[in-house]
């Protein structure tokens, strides 16, 4: 009898309860800031003579990273933990595929964070120059990025499917260079399905 209540009250947690969004944001990169500041000064409209040298590597240019390391702090808001399985992530500039990602498996214990590891692979080509300046030309200087994660997440014996789409809104024009400062705003949206 008692397993059968407690079976039921799980039936019932995992078709009712939604969980909290988690919060995240990015505390360390492999890219230096010196580099992400130039690549950003590069899709600006008239930089190194307009050439597309700037980014898809035809001349005196920006050595643009083919791929990178993230760290992130993640922040689970939920009075349940999680495992995390590797996932997959996407990103896109107007739509075109501009990197792909994976990150490590991790934990996050209740009302805690957790520090995520996320290896990205960069699929700059030819003619990104004159695209990206146009893009940052007609949003006053400023790109919109579109990121897609998808991962398996499991709460005891009760697993799901996570998805999250999130748009960046970039500053093209800070000189910094870090990803904290140029980043202006973020809106994510969060998919959990048993």
């Amino acid at each position: 009898c008692g397993s059968a209540v407690a079976l039921a009250l799980l039936v019932c947690l995992a078709l009712h309860w939604r969980p909290r969004d988690f919060r995240w944001r990015v505390t360390g990169s492999s890219v230096d800031p010196e580099t992400v500041a130039a690549c950003m000064r590069a899709v600006l409209p008239g930089s190194e003579g307009g050439r597309a040298a700037s980014l898809s590597g035809n001349g005196p240019a920006v050595a643009v990273p083919r791929s990178a390391t993230l760290k992130l702090d993640v922040h689970n808001p939920n009075i349940l933990g999680f495992s995390v399985e590797p996932g997959n992530l996407s990103v896109k500039i107007l739509g075109r595929l501009v990197a792909t990602g994976t990150t490590a498996d991790f934990h996050v214990r209740p009302k805690s964070s957790a520090v995520v590891r996320t290896s990205i692979d960069f699929a700059f080509g030819d003619g990104v120059h004159q695209w990206l300046s146009k893009a940052v030309l007609a949003s006053r200087f400023q790109l919109a990025v579109s990121l897609r994660f998808s991962t398996r997440a499991s709460v005891g014996v009760v697993a799901m499917k996570v998805i999250v789409k999130c748009l960046l809104s970039f500053n093209v024009l800070g000189a910094a260079g870090l990803v904290d400062e140029l980043l202006l705003g973020k809106v994510c949206s969060y998919d959990f399905r048993i």
